[in-house]
């Protein structure tokens, strides 16, 4: 990657040297953000650009960076979606291709070593877009109302299809704080029951929390948000009633996994 749009590079290291990657910006200040946006990259098309769009059209009173993880084989991919990165909202972190799991661990494991600011890390897919223009400020003001002792938060998401916004959410209830509740929304998932998938995609975690995506080749967010749900529900905290995402059904994908 030629760099030509940020006006600061780094070459960073993680896990005792082991593993490099490079670090782009813009403005230092960038890394004092109380909340993070991590989002995937990897040879995306046209939809990263909405993507990153919607995450810096975001409103409100609230210090938040958007960090782009980019993983891409050939080419640096948001160059390629015609996204102008000159905003000071956004870090770009170029790696080593890897597994979805893989990639987002290590945005965690940056954004713990890089934003020592930061206060909770929530995501969005290079697919997907916010809910709506406040999402960030009212989940992270809700958020702020807590201790420490809440170390993860889950929303709700809507659902878009062949760009047609379909009349059903992905919601959350105190259903699936209890073990039965969880087991019986995979048990529809496994059916095929669209209704039952957990809305994984709008996970909010606090900064240092170890939440790791265990390293499968699909679902691995089902996985992690399933595994807190059941062995650290006292930790979490449902945001009823509250969106996260626009989240853009794939067909056969989503079908399959």
């Amino acid at each position: 990657m030629k760099n030509t749009t940020f006006k600061s590079s780094e070459r960073k290291t993680l896990f005792d040297n082991t593993f490099e990657y490079d670090l782009h910006w813009n403005n230092p200040v960038v890394f004092d953000a109380e909340v993070v946006v991590v989002m995937l990259a990897h040879d995306n098309g046209d939809e990263l650009s909405r993507a990153i769009s919607s995450t810096l059209n975001q409103k409100g009173d609230i210090h938040f960076s958007l960090l782009i993880v980019d993983d891409s084989e050939s080419v640096f991919c948001v160059e390629q979606s015609g996204t102008k990165l000159e905003d000071e909202r956004i870090v770009l972190a170029t790696i080593p291709t890897c597994s979805v799991s893989q990639a987002r661990n290590f945005a965690h494991y940056m954004v713990k070593s890089v934003f020592t600011d930061s206060i909770w890390i929530c995501r969005l897919d290079a697919d997907d877009e916010f809910a709506h223009s406040t999402v960030i400020l009212d989940i992270a003001s809700t958020l702020a109302t807590f201790d420490h002792t809440v170390s993860w938060a889950l929303a709700g998401n809507t659902l878009e299809f062949e760009g047609e916004l379909l009349n059903r959410t992905n919601s959350i209830d105190d259903s699936i704080m209890t073990s039965s509740g969880v087991i019986n929304r995979l048990e529809g998932m496994a059916k095929g029951n669209p209704k039952d998938e957990l809305p994984s995609c709008n996970l909010w975690i606090r900064t240092g929390f170890k939440a790791v995506y265990p390293d499968i080749g699909s679902a691995e967010d089902h996985w992690l948000v399933a595994h807190l749900l059941l062995n650290y529900r006292n930790s979490g905290y449902l945001l009823e009633g509250m969106l996260h995402a626009k989240h853009t059904l794939s067909g056969g994908i989503t079908e399959q996994n």
